[in-house]
């Protein structure tokens, strides 16, 4: 996961690449059946991984604020090909930015609609 925050806007998001294995136990049990790629673009999917993160950032007793709002879910995990992680594998935050910067405005897009209903 990386969670990103821009100093303009009042909300966190995150890109999140699941574990295969754990998204295709939860797609069994909830009657899906697809590729693991096609698994990760289901809104279901997302909104079940909100609702991980929500219950870990009440666990942990954080504030509204820290709270992740809104998440891209990528198949692809986060790799030194890509230039989004040192061979060390230690994320690469303005690589991560510009690779994602499309899929994180249109959330921060849906998220200021939501805001505003």
């Amino acid at each position: 996961i990386w969670v990103y925050g821009d100093s303009f806007r009042s909300m966190l998001v995150a890109v999140v690449v699941p574990h295969e294995e754990n998204t295709r136990k939860w797609a069994e049990s909830n009657g899906h059946s697809a590729s693991f790629s096609e698994l990760c673009s289901l809104h279901q999917l997302q909104d079940h991984i909100l609702l991980d993160l929500k219950a870990v950032a009440e666990k942990e007793k954080l504030k509204g604020f820290e709270y992740v709002r809104a998440i891209v879910v990528d198949p692809l995990p986060f790799d030194v090909e890509r230039g989004l992680v040192t061979p060390t594998m230690k994320k690469r935050r303005a690589q991560l930015l510009k690779h994602y910067q499309e899929e994180i405005d249109t959330l921060y897009k849906s998220l200021t609609r939501r805001k505003e209903l």
